[in-house]
């Protein structure tokens, strides 16, 4: 399912103004998309009262984001993306 939402996010840096690094610029998108999710799964956790809130501070929260930017960046690197490319380019754009 992450693999399929890295190819999507992929081929709409291709259509977009970034096309000439649409796999940076996927990483991007994907490691803030799951930086979001985290952040505010955690906040309806705290808010019923199942644990506490983590992200108290703007600097961890971007911090966080940038942790998981990074990581996306080393999960998809060249051998990775490819078999993701290879797997995917099958799929119809509906």
């Amino acid at each position: 399912m992450f693999n399929y939402l890295y190819y999507k996010l992929y081929q709409a840096a291709l259509h977009s103004s970034l096309k000439s690094i649409p796999g940076v610029a996927a990483a991007s998108w994907f490691g803030c998309l799951l930086g979001v999710k985290i952040i505010i799964l955690n906040a309806f956790l705290a808010k019923i009262n199942i644990g506490h809130f983590l992200v108290t501070d703007a600097t961890f929260g971007g911090l966080l984001v940038a942790v998981l930017i990074a990581v996306v960046m080393l999960q998809y690197r060249k051998k990775n993306f490819e078999l993701i490319l290879k797997n995917y380019s099958k799929v119809s754009n509906n």
